[in-house]
């Protein structure tokens, strides 16, 4: 599955995975899902691991209305979501600035950070580095904590 989302109840985020190629409704159905899970909170900051992520297929329409949808499902927080994206390469990165600039353009308060590994995610977050055992195995690799 090219997309992989999870609540870290421990850290109140939620953690995606995106992997190979994938598309906005693979993208749509893991956060439909993961807003679900009884532990998600509206708020919570979200880390977006894009490490192994080779392409997101998506048009420009699909893409400004999955913002639109985004925004709508962070406004109850009534505080801005974090959003964290790591290691983006490529096509997947082009993709994540049209995000940030479609977030922008719809005067979202969210923050959208492109980061190069998990230390930068524990740092924007203001979490402790011992909190990375919360997130799964691989990222606890990232050789930034060795």
């Amino acid at each position: 599955m090219p997309v992989q989302a999870q609540v870290i109840s421990p850290l109140s985020l939620v953690h995606v995975v995106c992997s190979g190629h994938m598309t906005e409704p693979e993208l749509r159905a893991a956060l439909v899902e993961v807003y679900g899970d009884p532990d998600y909170r509206p708020g919570m900051p979200e880390v977006a691991d894009m490490t192994t992520a080779t392409f997101v297929d998506t048009a420009f329409d699909e893409h400004q209305l999955f913002v639109e949808d985004f925004n709508r499902t962070h406004e109850p927080a009534g505080k801005p979501t974090r959003v964290n994206f790591v290691r983006p390469e490529g096509q997947a990165l082009l993709m994540i600035e049209m995000f940030r600039n479609l977030m922008e353009a719809q005067d979202s308060i969210i923050p959208v950070d492109v980061v190069e590994g998990y230390p930068e995610v524990l740092a924007l977050l203001d979490l402790e580095e011992s909190d990375i055992a919360h997130f799964p195995e691989f990222c606890q690799k990232d050789p930034g904590l060795l």
